[in-house]
């Protein structure tokens, strides 16, 4: 019998990422944003956008990383210098270093290992960024590093297709009997059903899917615990 596959991402959905984030703003500009989740939403779009522009080659990683802050708090009527913006990715680096998985997650990921289940990490990015994040987050713990993919590593980029092949190949997964579980719905959801998986959508930050529907959606760790509890481990 084959077994059931987790795959995470680890951005917004193994640790909440708008922690360090708006951490590293208030550490440059002396106060937190008027609305953290709105300045959070702008930061995590451009993110994107500079990603994108990083994986073909289009733009140095260093600048696309000022300038998405850049944009972001012009966005939001808050300009700010090239000084501080290289302020705030240093901060907000110093702050990734401390992220640690929540206990609820730490008790799934133990519940995961006593059922048998497989689990691993699917995740777009620099290959050493992502790998630190998950060496910090203890990860290892659970998930050798075998089954840790990295777009930067693989040659390919969620929600491409072929990343998922990537995946398939070198963790042994079925299909049909792999969960990808992340806060994307274009990234993580979108891309994981094109390629024939299961899908549970984390939404951190309260939103609601769209035209991209997910097969689960939970709202909080909580949530989806007693989801894996209920429905795969029990």
């Amino acid at each position: 019998m084959t077994k059931t596959a987790f795959i995470f991402d680890i951005d917004d959905t193994l640790y909440d990422q708008s922690i360090p984030v708006c951490s590293a703003i208030a550490e440059v500009t002396g106060k937190m944003p008027d609305d953290p989740e709105l300045f959070y939403r702008t930061f995590h779009s451009y993110s994107n956008t500079m990603f994108r522009r990083t994986e073909r080659n289009r733009m140095d990683l260093n600048k696309s990383r000022i300038l998405r802050i850049q944009y972001t708090m012009e966005d939001l009527g808050q300009p700010v210098s090239d000084r501080e913006a290289e302020m705030f990715q240093h901060c907000y680096m110093e702050n990734l270093r401390k992220v640690q998985l929540s206990p609820t997650l730490t008790q799934l990921m133990d519940r995961c290992v006593s059922a048998g289940v497989k689990m691993g990490i699917l995740t777009n990015g620099p290959y050493e960024h992502q790998l630190g994040k998950y060496m910090r987050l203890g990860l290892a713990r659970w998930i050798p590093r075998r089954n840790v993919v990295v777009s930067e590593e693989a040659g390919f980029a969620k929600p491409s297709v072929e990343i998922y092949h990537v995946a398939q190949m070198r963790m042994g997964l079925v299909p049909e009997n792999t969960w990808m579980i992340g806060d994307s719905l274009v990234n993580d959801i979108a891309g994981a059903s094109a390629a024939g998986w299961h899908t549970l959508w984390y939404s951190h930050h309260g939103q609601e899917p769209g035209e991209i529907c997910p097969e689960r959606t939970v709202y909080s760790e909580e949530e989806m615990l007693d989801w894996a509890e209920n429905s795969i481990l029990s």
